[in-house]
């Protein structure tokens, strides 16, 4: 079982600097022990703290760079959505065409039909076979 009072990290000293021992005047030493361990804990302090910068310098590296594969996977994909658009126009220009000879020649082949049933079209004269 783990020990209930153990700590994964090092606990940080507080820093009282109005803080003096009691009766310092009468143990010199104590002071210089509070003085000491202050220094010590802004050093631990300022190593944290460095350490926390540099680790905050390589996010902000990396979401830079990150944030420039993005713009570049936009860029590409809106490339993309140009060119799609620009087929899905053109392909509909294709089938309106399309669709304006099918009816021109639902047209002409309606016309022939009454043309046929009003006796009015002109039938060639077969050709004999030899």
């Amino acid at each position: 079982m783990p020990d209930p009072s153990h700590r994964p990290y090092q606990p940080m000293t507080i820093i009282r600097p109005n803080k003096m021992p009691r009766f310092w005047w009468l143990c010199p030493w104590a002071y210089a022990r509070t003085l000491h361990m202050s220094a010590n804990a802004v050093k631990a302090y300022a190593d944290r703290l460095d350490a926390a910068m540099t680790l905050q310098s390589h996010v902000i590296a990396d979401q830079s760079e990150e944030i420039a594969k993005l713009r570049t996977e936009v860029e590409r994909l809106a490339g993309n959505v140009k060119y799609w658009r620009i087929e899905a126009e053109t392909d509909n220009a294709r089938w309106l065409r399309v669709l304006e000879e099918n009816d021109k020649l639902r047209k002409q082949i309606a016309d022939i039909d009454e043309a046929i049933i009003l006796g009015r079209a002109i039938t060639p004269d077969p050709k004999p076979i030899e």
